[in-house]
């Protein structure tokens, strides 16, 4: 049997953006890689990887980028280019009030679908800290503007509980989506496939059915050999399992987390 589940990323993606993220004015910078970003990730906070996971494992997200514009608030426009955006400043140098706003991700999607929108622009708070009325204005400005440009618009806020199941399941994921070699071959397919005849639920009714180490089980996900509730369960003994039969659409968890 030569069955082969999930799919890579790719190195295509949306327009690399109008700024690197730097300087950090302060802030501590995190660094991540995903080929559906063009490799190295740069963003300004932990909740940001999480997010740049999410989209990295998520099988509709064909690219995505960090900072992908600028929302000039004064003229309602989009300006993708550095060049633009200096320009719009020193045009504004007087004026006061707010006046850009820079989304945290743009994303691109494989398929239209049932969103109705080809790009996504996402805003990424932590739990908590949504921000103060002055921050909560830009990012509704800048809202109706990404909208009326026939983009989309999401705020994620990221669970700030140290125990919430995604904040140890996607680095698990992440790690094996990156190590193909450990994917389970067509004989450990078909094993696992068989197991499940006898009426097998959780991870731990797999492990000992096959005598596997807990430790394949976030390979056998990422390969979309098993599904699981990976937002709602952290990875382990008790978590509900089912076989995914290559299907990856259960780690299309982001829409989740939107408000």
């Amino acid at each position: 049997m030569s069955t082969s589940y999930g799919s890579r990323g790719t190195l295509q993606g949306l327009d690399a953006g109008v700024r690197r993220v730097a300087p950090s004015f302060g802030k501590q910078l995190h660094l991540t890689y995903s080929q559906k970003a063009d490799g190295i990730v740069v963003v300004e906070s932990d909740a940001e990887r999480y997010v740049s996971h999410m989209l990295t494992l998520d099988p509709e997200v064909f690219s995505f980028a960090t900072q992908p514009f600028t929302v000039d608030l004064i003229e309602r426009r989009i300006h993708r280019a550095t060049a633009d955006v200096e320009a719009a400043r020193a045009r504004y140098k007087r004026v006061t009030g707010q006046k850009f706003y820079t989304p945290d991700f743009g994303v691109q999607w494989h398929l239209t679908g049932q969103w109705g929108h080809d790009v996504t622009a996402i805003e990424v708070k932590l739990e908590g800290y949504e921000g103060d009325g002055k921050d909560l204005q830009r990012m509704e400005l800048g809202r109706n503007v990404i909208e009326a440009a026939g983009m989309e618009f999401l705020r994620v806020v990221w669970p700030r509980s140290q125990r919430h199941p995604l904040r140890t399941n996607l680095p698990l994921l992440m790690k094996a989506m990156q190590r193909v070699d450990l994917w389970p071959d067509p004989d450990m397919v078909v094993s696992v496939e068989e197991a499940f005849e006898h009426g097998l639920t959780t991870v731990r009714d797999l492990c000992c059915a096959l005598s596997l180490s807990p430790n394949v089980i976030p390979s056998f996900l990422a390969s979309g050999l098993l599904s699981a509730s990976v937002g709602q369960e952290p990875i382990r003994g008790a978590m509900k399992i089912e076989l995914a039969h290559g299907d990856l659409g259960f780690l299309s968890v982001m829409r989740g987390l939107a408000q």
